[in-house]
């Protein structure tokens, strides 16, 4: 396909994500007429609308990698359980060490933590043959065991450092250090995925890994990178987090963002069957999710009633999205013009 049908294809998909981030900013004005208002405080930007973008970003990393692993034709229901190593790795260095040594512990261990996270599932799913969805589910639960003994046998662990808290806390050119962050870890993403022939590779692993294999796909090794990475980037959101609360918990850090990261990937617009996959709907997507969640609250919602909405609005948006239903509506209309013809 050339570059022209490419980027048609890709804005076709993008068109509707993007139509309901806008939809649910005019909502979120019309419940908190505050929504827009933007305050400097110290030198950084401050409102509703920075929170979301702050907020997106624990939605935003996970989805990224899951929407590698969904182009695969797979899933990854361990991203939150990932992500809660990562923090109980970030919460060790800082109590077991000071200063720049933290640091560099902590960084390294964070990167390493979710690498083996990620190719646990993958040689599972690769090697071994295990379903994604039930390696994955095995280790969603064994992984929290894991964060609760990186932390000493501890369900929480609390911990200060200047520079973690510069991390979650911080400013830089008025927004959210945090923001910053995973923006650039997003672009490099993208770009790693779409300049190189990585991109390409995974699409042809979900459209038929069988016929991959047979043109010399490496699909064992596509499969063992992209769990990989979903790994390492909900490893980092869970640094991000742990910066930002100055704690990390074995049971609640990540706790749903599978879910959410899932949500994201599909309202972003790749398809749950694999193959043709799109990162910056996926990003448009967690903003989303986090607008639809602050809406919620909003108009006070109660949280243990907020999945049931934003399972349905999610399945409505699905549901514009589906290609059966837009040709089922475009079949009903051409019968109209026909006998009104």
């Amino acid at each position: 396909m050339n570059q022209k049908g490419s980027l048609h294809q890709l804005m076709t998909r993008l068109i509707w994500p993007i139509a309901a981030v806008l939809l649910l900013l005019l909502i979120n004005a019309v419940v908190n007429p505050g929504f827009y208002h933007l305050s400097v405080t110290d030198g950084q930007l401050r409102g509703p609308l920075v929170l979301t973008l702050q907020l997106s970003v624990y939605i935003m990393l996970p989805a990224l990698g899951m929407c590698l692993v969904i182009a695969t034709r797979g899933v990854d229901l361990s991203v939150g359980t990932a992500a809660a190593i990562g923090a109980a790795a970030t919460a060790w260095a800082c109590t077991s060490y000071a200063g720049g040594a933290a640091v560099a512990v902590a960084v390294p261990a964070v990167i390493g933590a979710g690498l083996l996270c990620g190719l646990f599932n993958g040689v599972m799913i690769s090697k071994f043959g295990i379903q994604p969805i039930v390696a994955t589910l095995a280790f969603m639960v064994a992984g929290r065991g894991i964060a609760r003994l990186i932390m000493g046998n501890t369900t929480q662990l609390q911990f200060e450092h200047a520079t973690f808290d510069w991390l979650g806390n911080g400013t830089l050119l008025g927004l959210p250090v945090i923001v910053w962050v995973s923006a650039a870890v997003a672009v490099g993403v993208i770009v790693l995925v779409r300049v190189s022939a990585l991109g390409m590779l995974i699409e042809a692993t979900g459209d038929n890994p069988q016929s991959a294999r047979l043109a010399g796909v490496p699909v064992a090794r596509v499969l063992l990178l992209v769990y990989a990475l979903a790994g390492v980037l909900s490893a980092v959101a869970g640094l991000l987090w742990a910066s930002n609360y100055h704690l990390s918990h074995a049971v609640n850090t990540g706790k749903y963002w599978e879910l959410d990261a899932i949500m994201a990937v599909v309202i972003g617009g790749t398809m749950l069957t694999g193959g043709r996959f799109t990162l910056l709907g996926t990003v448009i997507g967690a903003v989303l999710i986090q607008l639809l969640t602050q809406m919620l609250q909003a108009i006070g919602v109660d949280s243990d009633v907020t999945p049931l909405y934003k399972g349905l609005i999610v399945l409505a948006i699905c549901l514009v999205q589906a290609p059966a239903l837009r040709q089922a509506l475009a079949d009903y209309l051409q019968r109209r013009r026909e006998l009104t013809a």
